[in-house]
C-alpha cells in the first residue's frame, strides 16, 4: 500500500469513526442485549444501536452485560439518539413488539 492510499484508508476510517461517535452516547450502548445463562425472566430495557431504539428483553438473572437497563426511559436516556434520522414513536413501538420474543 502505497502513501498515497494509506492517507486515503486513514481518512475515510476517522471520517467513519467520527461519525459513529456522535451517535453513541455511552459505552455500554454499545453491546447487543445478552439474556445471560441463568433461567429468570426479568422483563429490562436494551438499547440496539443498529435501529436507534430500545427494545425489551427478559434477563436471565445473571451474566450478560451492561446493556440492560430497568425501564425504557433509563435506556433511552442514557443511549437513544434523539435527532436520528426517520425517528418515529409509533414505529418504535411496532418494532418492539415485533421483536419481544427475540433475546
Amino acid at each position: 500500500m502505497n502513501h498515497m492510499q494509506l492517507t486515503y484508508f486513514l481518512t475515510l476510517i476517522s471520517t467513519a469513526l467520527a461519525a459513529f461517535n456522535t451517535v453513541i452516547r455511552a459505552p455500554q450502548c454499545l453491546y447487543m442485549a445478552d439474556a445471560g445463562p441463568c433461567d429468570a425472566k426479568i422483563r429490562v430495557f436494551g438499547y440496539d444501536y443498529v435501529s436507534n431504539r430500545c427494545v425489551h428483553f427478559y434477563y436471565s438473572g445473571c451474566g450478560g452485560n451492561p446493556n440492560r437497563f430497568a425501564t425504557r426511559s433509563e435506556c433511552m436516556e442514557t443511549c437513544y439518539v434523539q435527532n436520528a434520522d426517520g425517528q418515529d414513536p409509533i414505529e418504535d413501538e411496532k418494532f418492539d413488539l415485533f421483536y419481544k420474543n427475540e433475546f
